[in-house]
Formats: structure tokens, C-alpha cells, sequence
């Protein structure tokens, strides 16, 4: 055995060389993949999930409230904005007990802007539109997308810059669908019945307002006053709220072009009711129109 040994020594020892490595390379493999896969689960469990991310994994149905409202409006003839936020949020001033909607208290949305000149939805703009500056540029449109006012009628004055003066002035108010009479056969027959038979929702009446209010408070007053329902929303893009619904009336409620409009002294304001500073004397009308304002007169 020794003078075997001593025979092939060389070749025994390579051979047990050879073992040694073979086990210690296995070894050092299974220890290298342990600590690889903890790395990796350490990993894992630390590393951030976007909050988007999270929330979307930990629902299996993404159930989006529907919008509510408090309230606020708009002429029809302006579009929508809101005053503190890039989001839409809509109102509702006052809610009867005959009302086809629910009472809403505020809550943000993004979905919807209208039309500068009545009440038809349209697909909404960026929302950072509320950073816009005004246009340096002659007769261009202003930083809320306004025409140049026609001389002679006041220019908006932005619901951020109101100077309420606690001084009364009075105004002539009115607000009338008597363009639906002419097309009842358009209405949702639901809604027949809130129509007055002769269309006036407020006959002409003397309000009475504070110096710098906008056209936006005294409907919003008036509505609260008499228990109208009245719902609307605001939009940052036209810094201005934009009635939706009166006496549970609403836009597309009479046809595709139909919707709530305002006329002052015989004019509509190319911009929106929070924006317009009425006057003491002002002839205010909130007028539903079946035909993108062509049936009033505008």
C-alpha cells in the first residue's frame, strides 16, 4: 500500500487537489446565491411604490364618486373657471324636494369645461390653465381665453380682485325657459312639470346687491332667497363658474343645444357671470335658450 502511494503520490495528491477546489467552488456557489436572493428580497420589501401604483394594486374595482355640487354659476355666454384650484368643482346653491338630482356638497373634478357661450359640455384643457397670464398683444384674447370686450361694455373683473362695498345698490333680476314652451316635445317628459306655464321662474323683480358683486352672487343669492335649486361648476381656465342646472332645468335637457345663458341690459357678456361686475340699475336675465342663444336674441 505505501510503495503504492509512493508510486502514484503525484497523481493521488492532484486528484485530492482537484476534490478540494470542486467542493469549496460548490460551496462557495450555494453561499454567493443565498445571499444574491436576500439582496434581492431586501430589495423588494424597501423599495418605494408610487402611491398611484399602490392604489390601483390594492383595489380590484376602481369605483370613481360621481361628481357633486354646491353652488355657483356662470353666464351662458361665459365659460367656466375655478377660483382657487386647476380642478373643476361644481356647487349647488339650494336643492327642493322635487329635485331630479341629488343635494351635493363640493368635490373636484376635471372632467368637463363649457362652452363660452352656453351651457353645452366640451372636452376640458390643461389643467395648469389657471397659471396663464394675460395677452400683452392688442386684440388678442386675455390669459382665460376672452375675446376683446366690445367697446362701450365692461371688461371682466376676475373674482380674485372683487372690492365688496357694503353700500345697497339694486338690480332688475329675472330668470325665464320660456323658450321651452316653444319646444316642449324636446323635453324629457320627467321634467315637464317644472316648467311654469307661462316660463317665468322669477318674474322681473328689484334685487337688491352690494357694490362690486359679480352677476355669479346675486343669482346664487337670489336662488338661496327664493329655494330654487340651482347647480354649477367652475373651471380655472375661464376663472369664471358656469350655471349647469336651474330649477332642476339643465344643459342638453331640451336639445343638444340647449342650456342657461345670461343677458345684462340686452347684452351677452362674452365671458363668465363671476367675471361681470354688475352696476346699480343693471337689467340681469338668466334665459334658457333651445338653440345656442339664436332664440333669445343673441
Amino acid at each position: 500500500m505505501f510503495d503504492f502511494f509512493k508510486k502514484y503520490k503525484i497523481q493521488i495528491i492532484s486528484v485530492c487537489i482537484i476534490v478540494v477546489a470542486l467542493f469549496i467552488a460548490f460551496f462557495s456557489g450555494e453561499k454567493l446565491n443565498e445571499n444574491n436572493n436576500y439582496a434581492t428580497n431586501k430589495y423588494s420589501e424597501n423599495k418605494a411604490v408610487p402611491v398611484a401604483e399602490k392604489s390601483v394594486l390594492n383595489s380590484e374595482n376602481v369605483n370613481v364618486p360621481e361628481t357633486v355640487i354646491v353652488v355657483s354659476s356662470t353666464p351662458a355666454s361665459s365659460s367656466v373657471s375655478d377660483k382657487t384650484e386647476n380642478k373643476t368643482q361644481k356647487t349647488t346653491v339650494y336643492s327642493n324636494e322635487n329635485s331630479t338630482k341629488p343635494f351635493i356638497s363640493s368635490t373636484p373634478t376635471t372632467e368637463n369645461k363649457k362652452d363660452s357661450s352656453l351651457s353645452v359640455k366640451k372636452e376640458n384643457t390643461a389643467d395648469n390653465s389657471n397659471n396663464v397670464q394675460p395677452s400683452s398683444k392688442p386684440f388678442s384674447k386675455d390669459g382665460y381665453l376672452t375675446d376683446p370686450t366690445p367697446e362701450g361694455k365692461p371688461k371682466p373683473v376676475e373674482p380674485q380682485e372683487q372690492e365688496i362695498k357694503d353700500n345697497n345698490i339694486y338690480c332688475t333680476f329675472s330668470i325665464s325657459c320660456k323658450t321651452i314652451l316653444d319646444n316642449i316635445s324636446d323635453l324629457d317628459p320627467e321634467k315637464i312639470e317644472l316648467v311654469p306655464t307661462n316660463g317665468w321662474i322669477i318674474r322681473p323683480t328689484k334685487i337688491k346687491f352690494n357694490d362690486g358683486e359679480s352677476a355669479y352672487d346675486v343669482l346664487q343669492r337670489v336662488c338661496k332667497k327664493y329655494k330654487i335649486h340651482m347647480e354649477s361648476s367652475w373651471t380655472p381656465i375661464f376663472n369664471s363658474a358656469y350655471v349647469e342646472g336651474i330649477n332642476n332645468l339643465y344643459e342638453l335637457d331640451c336639445g343638444d343645444n340647449s342650456g342657461w345663458i345670461l343677458r345684462v341690459n340686452d347684452w351677452f357678456p362674452n365671458y363668465g357671470c363671476s367675471r361681470y361686475q354688475l352696476k346699480n340699475g343693471d337689467t340681469v336675465e338668466w334665459l334658457y335658450t333651445c338653440d345656442s342663444g339664436k332664440d333669445v336674441g343673441k
